[in-house]
């Protein structure tokens, strides 16, 4: 059918039908989904190449342990831990850009928005754990390998 075929679907079916058939013929031993016309193995550069993220750079460390955070990190994570998409989305809204500190907020707010949105979109209404590491480092933020970031939350 191709992905060409899927605009012929009705849009209330859509999810339902393509979560289903991904999730019969996906095969977790080997990363692979299995269909009637071929295999596809899915790789960081894969998910690279079909959401436009850099699959190069150092991938995040999706576990970190809280006694190995500085004390300023310890405070991101626990103030950050409870958010939703829309306290998120306000936050992005309220906070004004004219000091440091607005601005380093604004961007976590805006890297958790956009993960939770796009790229790690999930059930629960709260940002998922995985996503709070990247938060840390914000220097490094556009070259960090988001690809591989995206690929590990999909196996987990």
């Amino acid at each position: 059918m191709g992905f060409g075929g899927l605009s012929y679907l009705p849009n209330e079916y859509l999810n339902q039908r393509l979560v289903k058939q991904i999730y019969d013929r996906y095969d977790v031993h080997d990363n692979t989904i299995y269909s009637d016309a071929a295999a596809v193995k899915i790789t960081t550069d894969k998910i690279g190449h079909a959401l436009g993220l850099s699959s190069r750079g150092t991938p995040y460390d999706t576990k970190v342990a809280r006694n190995e955070l500085s004390e300023e990190d310890k405070e991101v994570h626990d103030y950050f831990k409870g958010f939703t998409t829309v306290a998120l989305k306000d936050l992005i809204k309220a906070t004004p850009v004219d000091i440091e500190e607005n601005k380093k907020l604004w961007m976590r707010a805006f890297i958790l928005f956009v993960q939770k949105v796009f790229l790690l979109p999930n059930s629960t209404a709260k940002i998922c754990a995985v996503a709070l590491p990247t938060l840390f480092d914000l220097e490094n933020t556009r070259h960090r390998n988001w690809a591989h970031h995206v690929h590990n939350f999909l196996l987990h």
